[in-house]
C-alpha cells in the first residue's frame, strides 16, 4: 500500500508537467494567435491533468501546417479544373507546382 502511494505521489507531478509541456507544444503547432497559446498553456499549468484534458477535447483538428497544405491543395485543384484564372496573385513565387499541373503541362 505504501509503495502504491509513493508511486502515485511521484508520478502525478510528472504527469502534470508532461501534460503542461505537451499542451504548450501542441498549441504552438495549432494556433497562430499567441494569446490562445498562452491561455491553453496556463490552463494546463493551473489545472493539473484537467487543463490538458480539456485542451485535448477542444483543440483544433488540424495544425497550421496541415491547414496551409490543405488550402494549397484546394487551390491547385481549382486551377487544374479551370475554376481560377490565375495562381500568381494567391501563391508565393517559390510555391512548388502541383503534380496535377505538371502532368497536364507535360501532356499538353
Amino acid at each position: 500500500m505504501v509503495v502504491v502511494r509513493d508511486l502515485l505521489s511521484a508520478s502525478l507531478p510528472l504527469l502534470w508537467i508532461a501534460g503542461a509541456f505537451h499542451t504548450g507544444a501542441d498549441a504552438r503547432r495549432r494556433f497562430a494567435n499567441v494569446s490562445a497559446r498562452r491561455f491553453w498553456t496556463a490552463l494546463a499549468v493551473l489545472l493539473p491533468l484537467v487543463g490538458a484534458g480539456v485542451y485535448l477535447v477542444v483543440r483544433p483538428a488540424e495544425t497550421l501546417e496541415e491547414r496551409r497544405l490543405r488550402r494549397r491543395r484546394v487551390l491547385y485543384l481549382e486551377v487544374a479544373a479551370g475554376q481560377r484564372a490565375t495562381v500568381r496573385a494567391t501563391l508565393p513565387a517559390t510555391a512548388p507546382a502541383a503534380p496535377e499541373l505538371q502532368r497536364k503541362a507535360a501532356a499538353g
